[in-house]
């Protein structure tokens, strides 16, 4: 054993030592026998980094997250794509691109069809930890989408992985709130706004306000604003103030409630 390790760090050595001077350039092959891009060794020099994988090994790590019935192995496959997508910008877009194909062609009624669900459960996630913003046209036309809980606003994938982008998100939020014609969508998009928080999130907020001329949204907005007024922690959501907060979204959201908007002109 103890020869083994001593020829094993000298193969370290010598994979760093070429790495450094650009003289290792070859291709690797993985298990599935398909040629990857170089590999390199990680800074820590613990193990090898591998390239991007091939599309037919990405769509095959997809399948797997969706169908296997074990929570450990679809950790694993998450973590093992969120690696691979960190280690390039092609590989990165290779990963993205992929699971947002795989999301448009899943299965939308995500009670009945679980590999839908799993799909969309670990997906969404890791399109939010790569902070995914080519995603957020997708992410935010499925804001209705859910797992069959009561509760209007948790277990909604699309939803959490939108406030988990952040601010980056803005931009597309604001977008939806001022043109969307749909009031669920724009409810939804007002609970974004309020948990991602910020100064952005509460000058779109507060701008909206003026024109909105839905009761159910103008009551969200509204509801959103005073609790950013908080002094403990200023434009964010407080647990003090949750409860009040989230009573505001159990409104009826329909054609019904609109209201007059009076402008001035000069």
């Amino acid at each position: 054993m103890a020869q083994v390790a001593f020829e094993e760090e000298i193969m370290r050595k010598i994979f760093s030592f070429l790495i450094a001077t650009g003289l290792l350039l070859v291709p690797m092959v993985t298990r599935s026998g398909h040629i990857t891009n170089v590999q390199s060794w990680s800074r820590q020099g613990r193990k090898f980094v591998a390239g991007c994988m091939t599309q037919a090994e990405v769509m095959d790590s997809l399948r797997q997250l969706s169908t296997s019935a074990s929570t450990r192995e679809q950790q694993g496959i998450v973590a093992r794509l969120r690696d691979m997508a960190s280690s390039s910008a092609e590989c990165r877009k290779q990963v993205v691109t992929s699971l947002i194909a795989a999301l448009k062609n899943a299965n939308r009624d995500l009670v009945l069809d679980r590999p839908s669900f799993f799909l969309w459960y670990y997906g969404s996630k890791l399109l939010a930890d790569l902070k995914a913003v080519e995603a957020l046209d997708l992410l935010i036309t499925n804001l209705d989408l859910h797992d069959g809980t009561p509760f209007p606003f948790n277990h909604r994938p699309a939803l959490g992985a939108i406030i988990h982008i952040g601010e980056a998100a803005i931009p597309s939020l604001n977008a939806v709130l001022a043109q969307s014609t749909n009031d669920d969508t724009r409810k939804y998009v007002v609970f974004c706004l309020a948990l991602i928080g910020g100064k952005i999130a509460r000058n779109v907020l507060q701008q909206r306000l003026a024109a909105e001329s839905n009761c159910c949204i103008r009551n969200c907005i509204e509801a959103t604003l005073n609790a950013f007024r908080n002094k403990t922690l200023p434009n964010q959501i407080t647990s003090k103030d949750r409860n009040k907060w989230y009573d505001a979204f159990m409104c009826d959201c329909d054609p019904a409630m609109r209201i007059t908007i009076k402008t001035t002109s000069n």
